[in-house]
């Protein structure tokens, strides 16, 4: 996929249950800090709870792009918020994420994730893995 520049454009999805042997997807319940699947969590469903003040829901859905517990989800969308209010660049500054992921750069990318989302280095690292799982 390309944007309107040419550019590759990249994208984290969640991957999909797996099917059993019928072919039949799992119908197991979410676990903390998972949406249903009729409701998945994208970074673009982040930015819409955000937008309309829904900070619970951009929580749950950090948490679980990220693989981040419930309450870091919503600590790291809380900071996400301030960070946005202090410095219109951060959206810019949360692309990184993505090429630098897409480019093997994990230092850059945990560094961004710090910066952007307030982790700490363990859930940044934890961050960059899942986020990598998503883009293969």
């Amino acid at each position: 996929m390309t944007d309107e520049n040419g550019g590759r454009v990249l994208r984290f999805v969640p991957r999909q249950p797996a099917e059993d042997s019928a072919g039949e997807k799992s119908a197991q319940e979410p676990s903390a800090g998972e949406k249903p699947a009729h409701e998945p969590s994208t970074f673009m469903a982040f930015g819409m709870a955000l937008r309309t003040g829904d900070l619970q829901t951009a929580g749950n859905h950090l948490s679980v792009l990220m693989e981040l517990s419930e309450n870091d989800g919503l600590t790291a969308a809380r900071f996400f918020q301030e960070r946005m209010l202090a410095d219109p660049e951060t959206l810019s500054k949360t692309m990184q994420i993505r090429e630098a992921i897409a480019e093997g750069k994990t230092n850059a990318a945990m560094e961004a994730l710090i910066e952007c989302f307030g982790l700490d280095g363990p859930h940044a690292l934890r961050a960059v893995s899942a986020l990598r799982k998503m883009m293969e």
